[in-house]
């Protein structure tokens, strides 16, 4: 594994911490190189028939950090593998929002009901159910591409457009941009994780 991110970036430290492997690299990456290392990892951990899907963590600056990670994934991973049923390789913004998430489900059912509720309401999913089905889709698995949501969908792209034009006539804001859209995200995150 080290030799396979070698040859992108100089190795810093690789150590087992709590059964799992950290590799950290010296400097800071550029988003492309790290798409590089992640998918040279998930295609090693493919190849080995590793169980359990690699996790990028870049920019961990110290021993601090890399304890808030090791217990982001301990808590989270699970959850974020049920989010995000479609990577190959998870992320730390994927296991916050996992663990936010649970976070919001271990609240209790009354409250997290109440809030629920009223967030389905306001995109119409109990008359609508596909257009849950297409926020998750195109906010957790397809990075915002009508597309590749269409493409998952097994829809028309013109029926994507039709569908996030419906919610955002009802939320008042574009599907995908943030910050408006993180109550979106976090929706579609629970009702994965409660299905």
């Amino acid at each position: 594994m080290v030799d396979e991110v070698s040859r992108f970036a100089t190795v810093s430290l690789c150590e087992r911490y709590k059964d799992m492997l950290f590799i950290c690299v010296n400097g800071a990456l550029s988003a492309r190189l790290i798409a590089h290392i992640s998918k040279s990892i998930t295609d090693l951990t493919a190849l080995w028939n590793y169980p359990v899907s690699p996790i990028v963590c870049p920019h961990l600056l110290g021993l601090s950090d890399l304890r808030s990670a090791t217990e982001l994934v301990q808590t989270n991973a699970a959850d974020a593998a049920m989010i995000f049923p479609h990577d190959e390789c998870l992320t730390i913004g994927e296991l916050r929002l996992a663990q936010k998430c649970r976070n919001m489900i271990a609240r209790g059912t009354t409250w997290l009901n109440s809030v629920l509720n009223a967030q389905r309401r306001l995109i119409d999913v109990d008359e609508a159910p596909e257009l849950l089905e297409t926020i998750a889709a195109f906010l957790l698995d397809c990075n915002c591409s009508v597309v590749d949501t269409a493409r998952q969908l097994f829809v028309h792209p013109n029926t994507v457009k039709y569908r996030l034009g419906k919610i955002e006539n009802l939320v008042g804001f574009k599907v995908g941009t943030m910050p408006d859209s993180e109550w979106l995200y976090t929706l579609a995150g629970i009702s994965r994780l409660m299905q």
